[in-house]
């Protein structure tokens, strides 16, 4: 199992994690799950939406994800909860025609290979069913977030480590790069399209966006060829945090812009 990116946000997810709850309810609309379907959540993180799921449908609720420390998390909040859990990323599902329907909430964007991760999650659904998902994309997913990262680019003190930095997300420019992906592990995509999302928000509580999922990446050691710096962490959050402050409008709120894919794929 690869280095758990969010051992250390795990404790704190679900009380920062806003921007991903308030997705939810677009993505639970388009999957429109029935009273009796078997449900998986593809990237299920400390199962806020997994629990949710379970008082939508009687049949089988199950969970995976990468995170050994999220896993825990959503074992112990929700112990008497009829809820299975798996320690796997998407590549690696251990399903085969098991479901009704999937979603992936956030979580597709960490996918390592994405058409082995679409073709996993096919694999895992009966025909006929769904899988729905939203994620950050395009390039320029987060306008705020890529311009407080610039200021770590720059910065003497964070400069030298940042330059060694790899992106771990899968981001993709346009619906059709998406349809393109799915269609190439088999699904009928029924709905896609990028939305231009924008919440205003205190600085601190866009901190706490940040380190809901950002800052699993850009602070990961995996993401770095070598060990990172003593006090570069540290150094690379208050620049974040100092960015945010200045990105601050006259009402004091920052405009946290995301660009969202959604889409809704079925498995013919």
């Amino acid at each position: 199992m690869a280095l758990d990116r969010f051992a250390q946000a795990a404790a704190e997810y679900t009380r920062r994690a806003v921007v991903q709850a308030s997705a939810a309810e677009p993505l639970f609309a388009l999957l429109n799950i029935g009273e009796a379907e078997d449900v998986l959540d593809v990237g299920c993180g400390a199962g806020n939406l997994t629990a949710r799921v379970r008082g939508m449908t009687r049949g089988r609720v199950a969970g995976v994800d990468p995170s050994e420390a999220m896993l825990a998390g959503a074992r112990r909040a929700r112990e008497e909860l009829d809820i299975e859990y798996y320690l796997c990323a998407a590549e690696e599902l251990p399903f085969n025609r098991e479901f009704d329907a999937a979603f992936a909430n956030s979580s597709m964007q960490w996918f390592a290979d994405p058409p082995r991760a679409f073709a996993a999650i096919r694999n895992a659904l009966r025909p006929g069913g769904r899988f729905a998902a939203q994620a950050p994309a395009t390039s320029g997913y987060c306008p705020q977030f890529l311009r407080a990262v610039e200021e770590v680019a720059r910065q003497g003190e964070t400069a030298a480590a940042f330059a060694s930095f790899k992106n771990p997300w899968f981001f993709r420019d346009s619906v059709e790069e998406y349809r393109l992906l799915l269609e190439g592990a088999g699904f009928r995509v029924i709905h896609a399209v990028i939305e231009r999302v924008e919440t205003p928000m205190p600085p601190d509580t866009a901190m706490d966006v940040f380190e809901s999922g950002a800052a699993a990446g850009y602070l990961g050691a995996s993401c770095y060829p070598a060990p990172l710096p003593d006090g570069y962490a540290e150094a690379f959050r208050r620049i974040v945090r100092e960015s945010f402050q200045r990105q601050a409008g006259a009402d004091g709120l920052v405009p946290l812009t995301f660009n969202r894919i959604m889409l809704l794929a079925r498995n013919p």
